[in-house]
C-alpha cells in the first residue's frame, strides 16, 4: 500500500513541480487511485512519471470536488489514459460529466460511502454549500483518511469519518482549508482532532503555514512533513 502526493502547493521531493492544487496516488496490491487531479494536466503528468507512477496505470480517478485547483488536471489526463472510472460527488454539474465521457472514461456518481476498491472508500458527498468527499483509505494501523480541502470544515469530516468507519485513525493528510485562521482558532481545531482521535497529522495544501507550524508543535513527532512528492509505505 502506497499513499503519495503528486500535486501540491508545498514541495517535499525536488524531482516535482509544485503548482496550486492538489492530487495523490493510492496504489493497492490490486488498484491504482488517482484522487484529484491538481489544477495544471502537464503538471500533474510530469510528477506522475517524475516519482514513479506512470498515469497509464492508474484505473481509478476520485475527485473530491468542483473547484479547479483540484479538477483542472482531469481532461489532460484523460487525453493520456481514459481506461479509468471516475467517481464524482452526485452534485456535480452534469456538463462536466458529460465531458468525461467525450473523453472516453466512464462516470460513477457518488452521494453515500462507497466503495472504490478493495481498502479505499469514499465518505460520500460531505457539507452543505460546497459538497466535497474525502477519501478513507485502510492501512495495518488503522486508517488513513485523505482530505483534499475541508470545504466542510476540517472537524466535521473527521467526525463522519469516524462515524462511517469505527476505526483507528491513525492519520489524516491533506488540504485543511484552515490558511487565515488566527492562532488561537487554529491551535483549538488541532487540538480538537487530537481529542477526536488522529494519531498523525500531515498538513499541505489549503492548510496555511501558520496550521502547519502549530500542527508541528502539537504532535511532534507524530507530525508528518508533506508535499508533492511525499510517499508513504505501509506494508
Amino acid at each position: 500500500m502506497i499513499i503519495a502526493i503528486v500535486y501540491d502547493n508545498y514541495g517535499f521531493d525536488s524531482r516535482a513541480r509544485v503548482g496550486s492544487g492538489f492530487a495523490c496516488v493510492v496504489k493497492t496490491p490490486t488498484n491504482f487511485v488517482l484522487f484529484d487531479t491538481g489544477a495544471h494536466g502537464p503538471t500533474l503528468l510530469y510528477n506522475l512519471e517524475a516519482l514513479g507512477f506512470p498515469p497509464e496505470e492508474i484505473d481509478i480517478v476520485v475527485l473530491s470536488h468542483i473547484d479547479s485547483d483540484h479538477t483542472g488536471g482531469l481532461f489532460k489526463f484523460l487525453e493520456r489514459n481514459n481506461h479509468v472510472s471516475v467517481y464524482v460527488p452526485q452534485s456535480f454539474p452534469p456538463a462536466f460529466k458529460d465531458l468525461i465521457l467525450l473523453h472516453g472514461a466512464s462516470t460513477i456518481d457518488v452521494n453515500a460511502p462507497t466503495e472504490v476498491c478493495s481498502g479505499v472508500a469514499t465518505t460520500g458527498e460531505l457539507g452543505e454549500w460546497l459538497k466535497e468527499q474525502a477519501l478513507i483509505v485502510r492501512v495495518g494501523e488503522g486508517i488513513a483518511l485523505l482530505i483534499a480541502d475541508a470545504h466542510p470544515g476540517i472537524t466535521n469530516v473527521i467526525e463522519s469519518t469516524r462515524e462511517i468507519t469505527k476505526d483507528r485513525l491513525y492519520l489524516v493528510m491533506g488540504g485543511f482549508h484552515m490558511a487565515g485562521l488566527s492562532v488561537p482558532d487554529t491551535r483549538t481545531i488541532v487540538r480538537s482532532l487530537k481529542r477526536l482521535g488522529v494519531e498523525h497529522i500531515g498538513a499541505c495544501h489549503s492548510s496555511g503555514d501558520r496550521a502547519r507550524c502549530i500542527f508541528r508543535e502539537e504532535y511532534q513527532d507524530n507530525y508528518i512533513e508533506s508535499g508533492v512528492g511525499k510517499i508513504i509505505n505501509y506494508p
